[in-house]
């Protein structure tokens, strides 16, 4: 009962306050540009995020055509380590540089840094699937910036 109250209430506050998510068909036409080529190398499973979050820009043409080379890397280290000498904790980094070539040939090129520590578990496949999502998160905040910066740039060019 307690579960029904607040999946109503959650309801009625999201569509009350006209909640949208930011990358919605409606706002895609907001930053109105097309990634007419898409280059991924890299890690497999962050490749496959990135290129599915782009598929929503390469279907419309717009002006605003860019052509884009994506390059991730994830780096794993142990920052500690318990008495016996064994990995208690670990950081994933996740290192992307994008390269952006616009309609008018200008290029621009960035570079996105994303971090995350997490503890050691005693379940290896436990700890595999832990890493992926921590993985797939750091995609995905990695693409949402990637996509807001080349919609700066389509804004800095006007």
């Amino acid at each position: 009962m307690i579960n029904k109250f607040i999946l109503i209430l959650f309801f009625i506050i999201t569509t009350a306050c006209n909640f949208e998510p930011i990358f919605s068909q409606k706002n895609q036409k907001i930053y109105n540009f097309t990634i007419s080529k898409v280059d991924i190398s890299g890690e497999t499973a962050i490749n496959t995020i990135f290129r599915r979050a782009l598929e929503n820009y390469t279907k419309e043409k717009s002006k605003n055509n860019y052509e884009i080379a994506i390059n991730s890397e994830i780096i794993k280290e142990v920052i500690s380590r318990d008495t016996k000498g064994d990995a208690a904790s670990y950081k994933l980094t996740l290192l992307t540089s994008v390269f952006v070539l616009n309609y008018q040939k200008e290029k621009t090129t960035s570079k996105y840094k994303e971090t995350f520590e997490y503890m050691d578990n005693d379940d290896s496949f436990e700890l595999r699937q832990y890493e992926y999502t921590i993985k797939r998160n750091l995609a995905e905040n990695t693409i949402n910036e990637i996509i807001l910066n080349i919609a700066r740039i389509k804004d800095n060019a006007n």
